[in-house]
């Protein structure tokens, strides 16, 4: 997996239980953050067999939380979409201690 960050673009390959933990997994390593997932969820906001999937996560970084959402027709592109955003939050000081309920994002609250 190849993620931008503020110093540069940087490359990382982990295995994991699974793909989304492996792109979980890589994605920490190339960061240099381990956040902990606190919840995963997928849910299809398009119909057909072209169906859009949304994956909604919250990453836990000490006493910060920050929820971060990803949309695409491929699950792990998705889940690491995801992952990047509350990631980013967490790295830029977007988190909070209370973030939004997944509801609440889902409604753009």
């Amino acid at each position: 997996m190849k993620v931008k960050t503020p110093d540069g673009e940087r490359l990382a390959t982990h295995t994991g239980d699974g793909p989304v933990d492996a792109v979980y997994k890589a994605i920490q390593e190339a960061i240099g953050l381990r956040p902990e997932l606190e919840l995963y969820r997928v849910e299809a906001i398009t119909g057909s067999t072209e169906a859009l999937g949304q994956v909604t996560v919250r990453l836990r970084l000490g006493e910060l939380q920050a929820v971060g959402v990803g949309v695409s027709p491929d699950i792990i592109e998705a889940s690491a979409l995801a992952f990047l955003d509350a990631a980013g939050k967490l790295a830029s000081g977007r988190a909070t201690r209370h973030p939004p309920s997944i509801e609440e994002v889902h409604r753009g609250v």
